[in-house]
C-alpha cells in the first residue's frame, strides 16, 4: 500500500479495504456452505464409499475373499 498523504488517499484506502473485506466475507460464506454440505451424513457415506471402491488394493482383497469363499463352498459341496 502506498503512503497516505491526504484525506482523499485515506478515503481511497478505506474504500479498498472495505471492498476487500466484503469479498473475503463472500468467500468465507461460500467455504462455510461447502463445509456444511460436506459434513452431511449422506455425503460422508458417499465419500467413504468412493474411496473404498476406487482403491485397487481393496478391490483385490475383496476379489480374493470372494474367490476363497467360492472355493470353500464348492469344496464343501463336493465332499
Amino acid at each position: 500500500m502506498n503512503a497516505i498523504r491526504s484525506s482523499s488517499d485515506l478515503k481511497m484506502a478505506i474504500r479498498q479495504l472495505e471492498l476487500k473485506q466484503a469479498n473475503e466475507l463472500i468467500q468465507l460464506k461460500d467455504e462455510f456452505r461447502d463445509t456444511v454440505e460436506g459434513l452431511k451424513p449422506m455425503n460422508l457415506i458417499k465419500g467413504a464409499f468412493k474411496k473404498v471402491t476406487s482403491s485397487p488394493d481393496i478391490k483385490t482383497d475383496v476379489l480374493n475373499a470372494v474367490i476363497g469363499l467360492t472355493t470353500g463352498f464348492v469344496t464343501k459341496k463336493l465332499m
